[in-house]
């Protein structure tokens, strides 16, 4: 291979790697800070139950990998004498973001797949609950959200 050929070649392997992350490490597709997630889920067990909830999360990112924790507000109802509060802290774990802008997380025993949207202004999908408490599909989406959720923290007391 010519000399001029291989430094043309090396030099477009730099840009293509310069294109996945600025020069402070900050990823192409960058979802870090406060999102607001909404979804619906339709239950199978038990049966016939809907769930509507808001979840206000902060997400910390390093490269394609994130996490996420927050709150959830929301409530599970159906036709039949039920009535379930979903209100409480939550963590989201494994979370990827793949070629395409595909991203995948789990809240729980719920998996969230779908895609971020051009200029990460929203990411959409489905979502497959698969637990103890609850099976059954559903969609959501989330948008991002100046509102942090609280954080706490404790300081020990001198006398």
């Amino acid at each position: 291979m010519s000399r001029p050929l291989h430094r043309w070649l090396a030099l477009c392997a730099l840009a293509a790697a310069a294109c996945s992350s600025d020069s402070n490490g900050v990823p192409a597709i960058d979802i870090r800070g406060g999102w607001k997630l909404v979804e619906h889920l339709a239950l199978t067990s038990p049966p016939g139950v809907v769930c509507d909830d808001t979840v206000r999360v902060a997400v910390e990112q390093q490269g394609s990998a994130f996490s996420a924790i927050g709150s959830e507000t929301g409530v599970c109802r159906s036709t039949a004498p039920y009535l379930s509060f979903n209100n409480g802290p939550v963590a989201a774990v494994d979370g990827q973001i793949g070629p395409d802008s595909a991203v995948r997380f789990s809240f729980g025993a719920c998996v969230y797949q779908g895609a971020i949207a051009t200029g990460n202004a929203a990411l959409d999908g489905a979502t497959q609950c698969s637990g103890t408490d609850r099976v059954g599909t559903g969609t959501w989406h989330m948008v991002p959200s100046d509102i942090l959720p609280p954080s706490v923290s404790a300081a020990q007391a001198t006398a």
